[in-house]
C-alpha cells in the first residue's frame, strides 16, 4: 500500500502535535532473578529494570546454573540461573502487595539442561502445575531445553501478600527462572477483579517493523508484545508518529505497537486468521479477545465488520485516528469446535480494507478453591512465627486442596476450608504453649509431642469444641491440667495423652500417667506418677521391640496387633493406640460375624464396631484362600509403611494359627463397581464430574504407590472392585495383598515375576506375555477403570455374544460408526461436556496402549483428568457480549448507542 507525498506531510505534521515524551517509572515492580545469590542485584542492561535474587522470597529449593552450552551473548541474563524444588509437592514465593490494587504477574522458565539430564523433550516433557494463590494459573509444559515458557495473569490483591506456588505433579521437578510482578491501573483489564482473574494466552503486535519484542520502557506496565505475521499476502503500514492511549482506555497499549498494522494485499478485502484452542495451552476453551486498532493514515476512514467463525462478532468498526481503539468482548466466547477463525472485511461503506494493530487474548482463571479460614490462617502464620519455624509454609495453608502445608490435614466444604490437624511433633518448639492453638475453628487433632515445652497449659484449650485428640507427650510442662480438658478426658469426648511431662499434675486425685484410665483413677501418690512417666516409655519401646523381632520371625502365634494409624471417620482424624487383641475380640467386634458387606477370592469381609463406636471393616482370610500367608504377611507389611489420603488405612491385624484377618477403616459408600453398576443409587451414578473426581483421587493414591513409596509399589489389582468411596464419595484404593515392592527403583522400571497376578479384564496384556512387571502395569488397569467410568460396562462382557471382546476393543469400534456420545453411558444423561469425555477417551486409550512406552505416567493422568474436570465445570457457561473502546466515541449518536447495547456489544 503507498502513501502520496502530500500525506508524509500531512502525517509529520500530526506527529510534531501528537508526539508527547514521557519517561516511565519502575516503582512498584518486583523483579525477581531466581537462583543469584543476595548480593548479586543488577539493572537489566536493556530496560534498566533492577533485579534481585529470590532469597528473600522463598525458603526452600536449590540454585542452579543452566547448562553452559544454552549460553549465548542473546540470551537474557535472567534465563541463566534458576532454582529448582526436588523436595516438597508444592513450594511457593510470597510477594507484598497492596489489597484491592491490580497487578501483571509473570513468571519465566527456561530448563537449559541445568541438571544435566535432558529431561525436556517433546516425548517426555517437564510438566508441572503453577498456582496463583490457591487457584491453578497454567499447566507448565517444557518440550525442550533451550525452550522459554512466560505464563501471565492479571490479578487483583485480595489480601496484603499473594503467592505463587509451583507444585510437583510426578513428571518433572519443578523450577523457576524469574518472577515479576508489576501494578496496573484499576480501570485496565474491567473484566478482572477479586473474584476472577485472567491468564494470557497470547499478545500479538502484527506486522512490526523489527521481529524484536516490546516491553519495557516503551510499554509502561512492562507487558511483552510478541512479534507476528502470520500471513505472506498481508502488507504493512506504519507511521513515525505517537499512537495516544487516553487514561481512560482499558487496555493502553503502547505506541510503538500501535505504530503499525496489518492489511490485506491489493487483490484481498479481508483479513483472516484463526486460533485452534487445543495449540493455545488454555485450561478451559473461553478467552477474552481484544482487537487493538488505530488509522496510521491521514484524512483516511475505513469501516470493517468483524466475524467469528462465519457470525458477525461487531459490525461497521471504524479506528480512530493516531489514537488507540479496540473491540473486546466482556464476557468469554466459547466455542464448542475448538477453534476461532476470524475474519475482518470491509463493510462496503469505505473502499480501504480493513487494519489489525495488535491483538490479546486471555483466559479466565475461575476460582475452583476456596481459601482457608481467615481466623485459621491467622493463628497459624502466629505460631509460625512465635515459634519461628522452618518449614515451608508459604501460601495458603490448605488450598489448593490436596496440597495442604506439611503438618496440617484440613476439612473443605463447598464454601469452607478449615484446619482440622496440627501436627507439630518432633518440631524443636520451646517455650510456653501459644494462646494462638485455640484459636482455631475446627481443629480436632493437635499433636505438640517431643518438643520442649514448657509452663502451664493455656485454659484456651479447653474451649476447642471440636478437639478430639490432644498429645502432649514428651514436653516439660508443669502446673495443673485445666479442669476442662480433665472434663472432656472423663466424658470421653477427648483422647488426652500427657505421658513424658513429670511436672504436669492432674487434679482432682487422676494420674497424669497414660497407662492409667484417666476417668477411673484413683489417688496416686505424685512420686508414682513420676516414676511410672519416666520408665513407661522404656517400657513400651522394649514391648514394641519385642513384637517387631516376633513379627519378623513371623511367630505371631495367639497373638493379633492393632497398629497405630490414622483412621479417617467422617474425615476425623483419630489416632488408636498400640495394643493387643485376640480372635474372641474380633468377635465381638463384627458381634460374632455377622453382617458380610463383601466377598472375595482372598475371604469374606464384615462390617464391625471398635469400642469406642469407630466402624471398620474385617477381611477374614479364608483358610481355602490362593493368598496364603505369605500374601497375608506382605499385606499387613505394606500397610504399615503407606499413609496416603487416597489408600485405605489399617487399623490393626490378627493372626493365631491359621486364623488370620486384616481390620481397616470402614467406607460407607462401598465400592466404585457397586455404583456404576447400580447396585448402590449414588450421585455418581448421574455426575459426570464426580465420577473424574473420584478417578482423580484414585489416581492419586496410585502415583504415591509409584513414586511416594521407598521402595516404590505396584499394586497389581487395580480395578473398580478395588476403589472405596468414604460418606462423603472420596475415593480409596484398598486390597494391597498382590502388591509388589520394585527395588533399585531409579535403575529399572520393571522386574521379573515368575507368576501373574492380577484380575482377567485389567490385567496388563504385556505384564501377562512377557513377566516383566513396572508401574505400567497399573496404568494398564487404571485405563481399563476409566472406560468402565465413561461406560459404565465390565471390561468383559459375561454371558454376552462378544464375551471375548475386552471393553477398549468394544468403544474402539463403535466409535468407528458412532458419535463420542453415544459411548457414553446412558445415565450422565447427555450432562457431560463432549471435550472432557473426549479427553477422558484418548486416556483411557493411551493408558491401555500395548505399546509400554506410549502409556502415560501417574503424575500425567491426573494431569489430563484435572483438565477434563475443568472443561466439565465451566461446559454450560455461555452468552457472549462485546465491547468496543475508543477516544472517539463521541461521533457516536445516542441512537447508535441504544443499538449497539440492544444487540449485546457496548460503546465507549
Amino acid at each position: 500500500m503507498t502513501i502520496s507525498t502530500f500525506s508524509f506531510l500531512v502525517l509529520g505534521i500530526a506527529c510534531i502535535i501528537n508526539t508527547v515524551h514521557g519517561e516511565p517509572f519502575t516503582d512498584g515492580f518486583i523483579s525477581i532473578d531466581c537462583g543469584i545469590s543476595s548480593a548479586a542485584a543488577y539493572n537489566d542492561s536493556i530496560t534498566n529494570i533492577p533485579y534481585v535474587s529470590d532469597d528473600q522470597f522463598i525458603n526452600t529449593g536449590v540454585k542452579a546454573n543452566i547448562s553452559a552450552s544454552f549460553f549465548s551473548s542473546s540470551l537474557a541474563r535472567q534465563l541463566s540461573t534458576l532454582r529448582s524444588f526436588p523436595g516438597g509437592s508444592r513450594s511457593c514465593y510470597l510477594l507484598n502487595v497492596t489489597q484491592g490494587q491490580k497487578y501483571l504477574v509473570r513468571a519465566i522458565f527456561m530448563y537449559g539442561n541445568y541438571d544435566g539430564r535432558n529431561r525436556a523433550s517433546v516425548g517426555n516433557p517437564l510438566r508441572f502445575d503453577l498456582y496463583l494463590d490457591y487457584n491453578l494459573w497454567k499447566i507448565v509444559k517444557l518440550t525442550g531445553a533451550a525452550e522459554v515458557h512466560r505464563p501471565e495473569a492479571i490479578f487483583v490483591a485480595s489480601a496484603h501478600t499473594v503467592s505463587v506456588c509451583l507444585i510437583k505433579t510426578g513428571t518433572g521437578i519443578p523450577f523457576i527462572s524469574v518472577l515479576e510482578l508489576r501494578p496496573l491501573d484499576r480501570n485496565m483489564y474491567p473484566y478482572t477483579n477479586e473474584s476472577q482473574s485472567v491468564a494470557l494466552t497470547y499478545r500479538y503486535n502484527v506486522m512490526p517493523t523489527t521481529n524484536s519484542s516490546i516491553r519495557f520502557p516503551p510499554d509502561a506496565y512492562d507487558r511483552i508484545w510478541e512479534p507476528v505475521t502470520w500471513h505472506s499476502d498481508w502488507d504493512m503500514i506504519s507511521t513515525t508518529c505517537s499512537v495516544r492511549s487516553n487514561w481512560s482506555d482499558y487496555f493502553r497499549p503502547p505506541s510503538a505497537v500501535m505504530q503499525t498494522a496489518a492489511t490485506p494485499s491489493t487483490n484481498s478485502s479481508k483479513l483472516h486468521f484463526q486460533f485452534d484452542y487445543v495449540n493455545m495451552d488454555a485450561l478451559v476453551n473461553q478467552f477474552y479477545f481484544i482487537f487493538h486498532f488505530s488509522e496510521l493514515l491521514p484524512n483516511t476512514k475505513r469501516e470493517f465488520n468483524i466475524y467469528l467463525n462465519d457470525q458477525f462478532w461487531y459490525a461497521n468498526y471504524s479506528p480512530p485516528h493516531l489514537v488507540a481503539g479496540n473491540v473486546h468482548n466482556t464476557v468469554p466466547s466459547s466455542d464448542g469446535l475448538h477453534y476461532y477463525r476470524w475474519s475482518l472485511d470491509s463493510s462496503g461503506v469505505s473502499p480501504l480494507p480493513p487494519i489489525l494493530n495488535a491483538l490479546e487474548v486471555y483466559t479466565p482463571m475461575y476460582h475452583t478453591n476456596v481459601p482457608t479460614d481467615s481466623v485459621d490462617v491467622d493463628a497459624i502464620t502466629t505460631i509460625m512465627g512465635q515459634y519461628q519455624l522452618k518449614k515451608n509454609w508459604i501460601g495458603d495453608p490448605c488450598a489448593p486442596k490436596g496440597y495442604a502445608w506439611d503438618g496440617l490435614n484440613c476439612s473443605y466444604t463447598s464454601n469452607s476450608t478449615s484446619i482440622e490437624t496440627v501436627n507439630l511433633s518432633s518440631s524443636a518448639l520451646a517455650g510456653a504453649i501459644s494462646d494462638s492453638f485455640g484459636r482455631f475453628t475446627r481443629i480436632k487433632y493437635l499433636d505438640l509431642s517431643y518438643n520442649n515445652l514448657t509452663g502451664k497449659l493455656p485454659k484456651v484449650l479447653g474451649t476447642l469444641s471440636s478437639l478430639e485428640v490432644l498429645n502432649l507427650t514428651g514436653n516439660n510442662l508443669n502446673g495443673s491440667v485445666p479442669d476442662s480438658l480433665l472434663q472432656k478426658s472423663q466424658n470421653g469426648s477427648l483422647i488426652l495423652i500427657l505421658e513424658g511431662n513429670p511436672n504436669l499434675v492432674c487434679t482432682k486425685g487422676t494420674s497424669c500417667d497414660p497407662t492409667t484410665d484417666i476417668r477411673k483413677a484413683k489417688k496416686i501418690p505424685t512420686l508414682t506418677i513420676v516414676a511410672v512417666c519416666v520408665l513407661l516409655p522404656v517400657v513400651l519401646l522394649l514391648v514394641a521391640l519385642y513384637i517387631r523381632l516376633r513379627i519378623k520371625a513371623k511367630g505371631l502365634a495367639n497373638n493379633c496387633l492393632r497398629v497405630e494409624m490414622e483412621v479417617d471417620r467422617q474425615s476425623q482424624l483419630l489416632q488408636f493406640e498400640n495394643r493387643t487383641f485376640t480372635s474372641q475380640e474380633l468377635i465381638t467386634i463384627t458381634n460374632n460375624f455377622q453382617r458380610v458387606i463383601g466377598k472375595g477370592g482372598s475371604g469374606v469381609v464384615y462390617h464391625g464396631y471398635m469400642e469406642d463406636g469407630t466402624q471398620v471393616a474385617v477381611k477374614k482370610l479364608s483358610q481355602k484362600s490362593s493368598q496364603g500367608t505369605n500374601e497375608f504377611i506382605a499385606e499387613v507389611q505394606h500397610l504399615l509403611r503407606i499413609h496416603h489420603k487416597n489408600l485405605v488405612s489399617m487399623v490393626g491385624y490378627c493372626m493365631e494359627g491359621d486364623y488370620q484377618a486384616l481390620i481397616y477403616e470402614y467406607m460407607v459408600q462401598g465400592t466404585l463397581q457397586d455404583h456404576i453398576r447400580g447396585k448402590i443409587h449414588s450421585a455418581i451414578a448421574f455426575d459426570w464430574g464426580k465420577r473424574l473426581q473420584i478417578a482423580i483421587e484414585a489416581a492419586q493414591g496410585l502415583e504415591y504407590l509409584h513414586y511416594g513409596c521407598k521402595p516404590p509399589l505396584v499394586h497389581r489389582d487395580v480395578k473398580t472392585a478395588n476403589i472405596l468411596l468414604s460418606e462423603r464419595l472420596e475415593a480409596k484404593i484398598a486390597d494391597f495383598g498382590l502388591s509388589k515392592a520394585i527395588q533399585n527403583y531409579d535403575e529399572a522400571s520393571d522386574i521379573m515375576t515368575m507368576t501373574v497376578v492380577g484380575t482377567i479384564g485389567y490385567l496388563d496384556p504385556n505384564y501377562h506375555s512377557t513377566f516383566q512387571l513396572s508401574e505400567k502395569s497399573d496404568v494398564y488397569s487404571f485405563g481399563v477403570v476409566l472406560l468402565e467410568l465413561i461406560t459404565a460396562e465390565p471390561p468383559i462382557l459375561e454371558g454376552m455374544p462378544d464375551a471375548e471382546v475386552h471393553i477398549r476393543e468394544r468403544v474402539e469400534e463403535r466409535l468407528k460408526t458412532r458419535k463420542i456420545e453415544e459411548i457414553v453411558d446412558s445415565k450422565l444423561e447427555n450432562k457431560c461436556d463432549i471435550s472432557s469425555i473426549r479427553k477422558a477417551v484418548d486416556l483411557a486409550f493411551r493408558c491401555t496402549s500395548r505399546i509400554l512406552q506410549e502409556r502415560p505416567s501417574m503424575g500425567n493422568v491426573i494431569t489430563d483428568l484435572r483438565e477434563s474436570l475443568q472443561l466439565q465445570s465451566i461446559s454450560f457457561r455461555g452468552n457472549e457480549n462485546l465491547q468496543m473502546g475508543s477516544d472517539e466515541v463521541s461521533q457516536n449518536s445516542a441512537q447508535e448507542m441504544e443499538q449497539l447495547a440492544s444487540s449485546c456489544p457496548s460503546a465507549r
